[in-house]
């Protein structure tokens, strides 16, 4: 005659079958060992904290007049720099961070001071760290005006690129590289990073 144990955990029952007159503490050791198996599995996961975060580098973009110019367009470079651990759930939780799940990049324009301004098709915008680096190039022109924005695209694996400037938890920089078709403009991008920090707490 058979006896079934049952153990129970996270809403699943488990039956374990033994001869009532054979191993009783053998089987109640094993039993165990799989429960504490189990347990210590589960808990990797269910015990994850997550927090959806944003990561901002706003650019002071000034596009002036060059000395000597041989084309209609004008070149322009802005970067800013950007420490994760600003961030207070990052830096709360900086030594349990077990990594960070980009979900999107967008580049925002905030403020222009004057209408008519294009980023030329070929203008670039970086995420760049001293190991890393993730670009996006604009495929067509771009019409600078207050509240537009252009999505930078999960293109191959480019946000792993991303999460893993971030998972570095050093100082990276945003910036942009460009050309622009006007001159005296003054442009403030915003270049904005969403992503869930997934860290456990144990």
């Amino acid at each position: 005659m058979e006896r079934a144990s049952v153990l129970e955990f996270a809403g699943l029952k488990l039956y374990f079958y033994k001869k009532e007159k054979q191993g009783t503490m053998k089987n109640l050791l094993r039993l165990m060992t799989l429960a504490g198996f189990i347990l210590a599995m589960a808990s990797c996961s269910l015990l994850d904290v997550k927090v959806d975060t944003e990561f901002n580098g706003d650019l002071d973009i000034q596009v002036e007049e060059p000395v000597m110019k041989a084309t209609d367009d004008t070149d322009f470079y802005a970067e800013k720099d950007i420490n994760p651990r600003d961030d207070e759930d990052v830096n709360e939780y900086s030594d349990k961070i077990e990594e960070f799940d980009v979900t999107e990049v967008i580049a925002t324009v905030l403020s222009v001071n004057k209408d008519g301004v294009i980023f030329r098709e070929g203008t670039e915008f970086s995420i760049w760290n001293e190991t890393h680096t993730a670009t996006w190039t604009l495929g067509s022109d771009w019409s600078i005006e207050p509240g537009t924005e252009v999505t930078l695209d999960d293109l191959g694996d480019i946000y792993g690129t991303v999460a893993d400037i971030l998972g570095s938890l050093e100082v990276f920089w945003v910036s942009a590289d460009g050309t622009c078709n006007e001159t005296d403009v003054t442009i403030k991008l915003r270049i904005g990073i969403s992503t869930t920090v997934i860290a456990n707490p144990l």
